[in-house]
């Protein structure tokens, strides 16, 4: 089995089902801005904590396909979503292609 070609399989399907027809822009801290798809969430459930306490908090999202980007998504890059700028402030990549980047509304 071709892994690689498997987790794109995945991806494609994920944009293709949970994404939006739309184009976002991408805005590096350094370099040009460029337009890139992705699954938006306003009201992602993130579960954080540690052994038995754990937190429940709602985070605005994106995921994207790792090649679609110039370089790996940093703190402090931008992105642009249905006109509203957000700031990237974390960012988490699943180790397969998908990163889940953390916003916060500008």
């Amino acid at each position: 089995m071709d892994w690689d070609k498997a987790t794109k399989g995945i991806h494609n399907a994920n944009l293709s089902t949970f994404g939006r027809k739309e184009t976002h822009t991408y805005r590096p801290s350094v370099g040009v801005s460029y337009p890139i798809k992705g699954v938006f969430d306003e009201n992602y459930q993130l579960v954080e904590g540690v052994g038995e306490m754990k937190i429940s908090t709602t985070k605005i999202v994106l995921g994207v396909k790792r090649e679609d980007l110039a370089q790996d998504p940093a703190e402090g890059d931008g992105v642009t979503v249905r006109a509203v700028q957000y700031e990237i402030i974390e960012s988490q990549p699943d180790g397969e292609g998908w990163f889940l980047l953390i916003l916060n509304e500008q």
